[in-house]
């Protein structure tokens, strides 16, 4: 790409050429990634994502990375691109995991695709709660019986209290 410059040097006016090597690079912050997880922007998230880390965590976000933020949000299509992109299926912030945020937040469809993607349903959080705890205690019955289809063994798991998900 050419760009047409004049400059005024010593009275007389000169005319430079001056040949671009394409366009600059452009560094973003690790937040701006977050950020747009968070809010869905998947083309926002793809462009930002060009030779990144996937697995940033957030200090400002309780060590939450892109995808926990996604996938609180029920972003599937943002939680497949992250995961392509080599996310972490089972980073942990300092509380929970990302199919937790998932089953908190009564996301079904991201759930799915977490768990078709291999996210590890036996986790658990700082509580000893597994995903079956938090989406049976949260009322999120379609999420219950699907973790349930997937892993009917989780049922008799207890949290950090003694309680199974069911009682």
């Amino acid at each position: 790409m050419f760009m047409l410059h004049t400059k005024r040097c010593t009275g007389a006016r000169f005319l430079f050429l001056v040949f671009s090597m394409g366009p600059k690079k452009v560094k973003y912050h690790t937040k701006q990634l977050y950020i747009s997880a968070l809010h869905g922007e998947l083309q926002k998230v793809i462009h930002l994502l060009d030779g990144k880390d996937p697995n940033p965590l957030m200090d400002s976000q309780n060590k939450r990375t892109p995808l926990h933020a996604a996938a609180a949000e029920g972003h599937q299509e943002v939680c497949h691109m992250l995961v392509q992109a080599g996310d972490n299926l089972d980073i942990t912030e300092e509380e929970q995991r990302t199919l937790m945020d998932a089953c908190d937040n009564n996301h079904l469809d991201t759930v799915k695709y977490l768990l078709r993607a291999g996210a590890a349903v036996s986790y658990k959080d700082i509580k000893g709660s597994t995903c079956l705890h938090l989406a049976a205690k949260l009322g999120h019955y379609t999420i219950v019986d699907h973790l349930l289809s997937k892993t009917s063994k989780q049922v008799n798991c207890q949290d950090g209290g003694g309680w199974t998900p069911i009682t």
